[in-house]
């Protein structure tokens, strides 16, 4: 292993390290405490993740990649957006391009809801321009 930190050092890069969590549906999780302490993050089935896990994960600045069991799970839009919600870093799935396309979908969707609720967002030179109309 030290090897290798070496050769990631010299060429200006991390060799990151994932631990496979839940392979098998008998086995528990293990607490979020240990998932912490293993490698920089975790590759979970998307059966077994939690926003729990995934928050305490993320907390600890660890990376979290689901994959989805097609033989429990069917993958659906509904299923890719439950881990868009979930700030998932990354999943495997068989639709690569169909994903990409929910992803954008969904999420400008969820912009334009956000703006339908709050209404347009002022960035600095939008906020000079509406202080300076008070005076």
């Amino acid at each position: 292993m030290k090897i290798m930190e070496e050769w990631s050092f010299e060429q200006g890069y991390k060799v990151r390290t994932i631990y496979i969590q839940n392979f098998y549906n008998d086995i528990k999780l293990p607490s979020n405490e240990d998932l912490i302490k293993m490698g920089d993050g975790i590759n979970i089935s998307f059966e077994h993740v939690t926003k729990d896990v995934v928050e305490a994960m993320h907390a600890a600045k660890k990376i979290v990649c689901v994959w989805i069991d097609r033989t429990v799970t069917k993958e659906t839009p509904d299923v890719f957006k439950k881990l868009i919600d979930m700030k998932i870093d990354s999943f495997c799935t068989d639709y690569p391009l169909e994903v990409a396309k929910i992803r954008d979908e969904y999420l400008l969707q969820k912009k334009s809801l956000f703006l339908e609720e709050n209404g347009p967002i002022l960035v600095e030179e939008d906020f000079l321009q509406e202080t300076l109309k008070a005076f």
